[in-house]
């Protein structure tokens, strides 16, 4: 609009026209906090899943005095939801003091914005959010235990492995660390479904983070090129995703392995006993860990790659095979070496010790 010479620009002009600046930001912003809560659900659930198979003797008890699985499962629900909106509340507090630095009013406005979202929407939200990942993860381990039969629940004992005559035969011509790593796995199943969707959450949204690297941050304008503000504030939201999906990725393959090698503590100590060294065992607890990682791994690379191509327009130049080659041999040896250290310092005890210090 021009009057007397001068021209105006609405604020609704100036505010579609920042909107668009940051749109795809925005977008970035939306797929990776779908990523963080499908993370956030895995890391909850083998949390949950690894404190009800310490607790399971806990449920046998409980049963055997007359506690119905009705009230087990209340009892553990209510358990992790006291938890998980203790850490909402922690979170949000967390995001809420942080949000005015971690944000700006974009390259066409001045100063800053130092807005926050609606106090009782947000609240509201995270609220939900936290109740309905505790109550996802949390449902299927805690129904399952309620529902064990009392003898199996005092007895505190693993999934026991299906033995067939081809795995017999297979088992045979396995390496000592190869068969420690099926054996761990065989145990606990979903533990290793867990950490295969760690692997492959997080490989996707790295492999995501390298494809938007890999574009043309510049815009042409005749013959020089310039810096897209649109590119760096996309690039810059994907950073912010990827670390905080990176740090929980780290915490839950901490927690799996901890809760991996304290759950086979006994069956190591058997191990040794019959002649594994402790360098086989720890190989063992890696090879069980690499196992599950690996499709996970190669299933993220193309799906971090998707994922992309899915949420950008226009034409789109992929990374470099060798970057995600990198990626993936990253991932994999980061989750060789989380394993590696708890194991090392597990055979670092005595056998006689760790047999003795588990329940028969």
């Amino acid at each position: 609009m021009r009057t007397g010479g001068i021209e105006y620009t609405s604020w609704t002009g100036i505010a579609d026209a920042n909107g668009r600046l940051v749109k795809k930001a925005r977008l970035a912003l939306l797929v990776g906090s779908w990523l963080l809560t499908a993370l956030a659900v895995a890391s909850v659930a083998n949390i949950v899943a690894g404190r009800v198979v310490d607790q399971r003797r806990r449920v046998g008890l409980l049963k055997a005095v007359g506690a119905g699985p009705a009230m087990i499962a209340a009892v553990h629900l209510a358990e992790y939801l006291v938890v998980g909106l203790a850490a909402a509340g922690t979170g949000l507090a967390g995001g809420w003091l942080a949000a005015p630095a971690l944000t700006n009013p974009g390259a066409g406005l001045l100063g800053s914005t130092g807005t926050h979202p609606p106090a009782l929407r947000t609240v509201l939200a995270a609220t939900v959010l936290a109740l309905a990942i505790a109550a996802a993860a949390t449902l299927a381990p805690v129904l399952r235990a309620a529902t064990t039969d009392t003898v199996h629940a005092l007895a505190d004992a693993a999934t026991p492995p299906r033995r067939r005559g081809w795995r017999v035969w297979l088992s045979r011509r396995m390496s000592t660390a190869l068969l420690i790593g099926v054996r761990v796995n065989a145990r606990r199943p979903r533990r290793a479904r867990l950490v295969m969707v760690n692997a492959l959450i997080t490989t996707a949204g790295l492999a995501a983070l390298l494809m938007g690297l890999a574009q043309d941050p510049r815009v042409k304008l005749g013959e020089t090129k310039l810096v897209n503000p649109q590119s760096t504030r996309t690039l810059e939201a994907m950073f912010l995703v990827v670390v905080v999906l990176c740090v929980l990725a780290l915490i839950n393959a901490v927690v799996s392995t901890w809760a991996a090698v304290l759950d086979a503590r006994h069956p190591l100590a058997v191990a040794r006993t019959l002649g594994a060294t402790p360098a086989q065992v720890t190989a063992g607890m890696a090879v069980a860990q690499l196992l599950p990682a690996i499709p996970g791994v190669a299933l993220g690379v193309p799906a971090g790659i998707g994922l992309y191509l899915v949420a950008s327009t226009g034409d789109q130049q992929y990374a470099p095979v060798s970057w995600m080659f990198a990626l993936a041999l990253t991932v994999l040896l980061a989750a060789a070496a989380l394993t590696a250290i708890p194991a090392l310092a597990a055979t670092r005890r005595p056998v006689a010790d760790a047999l003795q210090s588990t329940p028969t």
